[in-house]
């Protein structure tokens, strides 16, 4: 076959690539030659206004949103307080373990942050909802697409619209209380706020910007989740797996961080985006 042949995976004819050149042209392409798709059990969990399904304007317009705010100096001291915090609380929890599974460990750290960063939801009861009904709903990215009562894309498709119903009504709510807010100049706390605010800023005049659906948002926070079930915490695994495989690599890497935790002691000053960024080895 090759590094490029015809298969069909999932009950849909596709066309695999193993070549990185090939692989780039493709997705440096924007949409305007290789329009993307996606197995129907994706399309049918993500829905109509799934950032995977659009192409020009709207996307790029999304993906510029977001992209500013996380690489805001703002975003960047806030997300390694967040991290800290869960990183902390974590470590806190596996004292009286026995055995200790990285991957779902990382997982746990992971979706806290992210949801922390997305909707500003902290632990309780609400994040265990989420945590709960999002792995329910992943299951399902990946499977045979036959939508019948007790398949794994019917189960997936309800906890999809559990999800989305507590979601909506965390975007409700924050659209609410930024109409009755008298000062919006304010730096955005999270994901919801930067759509939010988007939505409600006027419209340059040789431009007409469309207000983006709440259902729209909705659906996209609950988009942006999937990097925490398996991207980053298989990362994180590997690294782990790998610095055990490598004692002088870390040896180097406890060195580099306690010298850090050292000098943040003596201060008395919590850690800092910059603290991260004067770490090579760690990078």
């Amino acid at each position: 076959h090759g590094k490029v042949f015809k298969t069909h995976l999932l009950g849909t004819p596709i066309i695999v690539s193993t070549d990185p050149d090939v692989n780039k042209v493709v997705l440096q392409n924007h949409g305007n030659t290789f329009i993307p798709a996606y197995p129907k059990s994706i399309t049918e969990l993500l829905g109509e206004h799934s950032i995977l399904q659009m192409n020009g304007n709207l996307q790029k317009r999304l993906h510029a949103l977001i992209a500013g705010f996380l690489r805001s100096p703002q975003f960047k001291t806030r997300i390694t307080a967040h991290i800290e915090s869960s990183v902390v609380s974590t470590l806190g929890s596996w004292q009286h373990m026995q055995v200790l599974l990285v991957q779902e460990e990382t997982k746990k750290i992971t979706f806290e942050v992210l949801v922390k960063v997305l909707m500003s939801v902290g632990p309780g009861e609400d994040l265990e909802f989420l945590k709960r009904e999002f792995e329910e709903f992943i299951k399902g990215l990946i499977c045979l697409p036959i939508k019948l009562p007790g398949t794994r894309l019917y189960k997936s498709l309800k906890a999809k619209e559990r999800l989305l119903k507590v979601v909506k009504k965390i975007v409700e709510e924050r659209k609410l209380a930024m109409e009755e807010e008298t000062d919006e100049k304010g730096m955005a706390k999270d994901a919801v706020d930067v759509l939010l605010r988007d939505s409600s800023e006027e419209p340059s005049s040789d431009q007409i910007k469309q207000s983006l659906p709440l259902d729209f948002i909705s659906g996209n926070i609950i988009e942006m989740m999937i990097p925490g079930e398996e991207t980053v915490p298989m990362a994180m695994t590997l690294a782990v797996k790998f610095l055990s495989d490598c004692p002088v690599a870390l040896q180097q890497l406890m060195e580099e961080n306690m010298e850090l935790k050292k000098q943040r002691k003596e201060s008395g000053e919590d850690y800092s985006w910059t603290d991260y960024l004067s770490l090579p080895f760690t990078q």
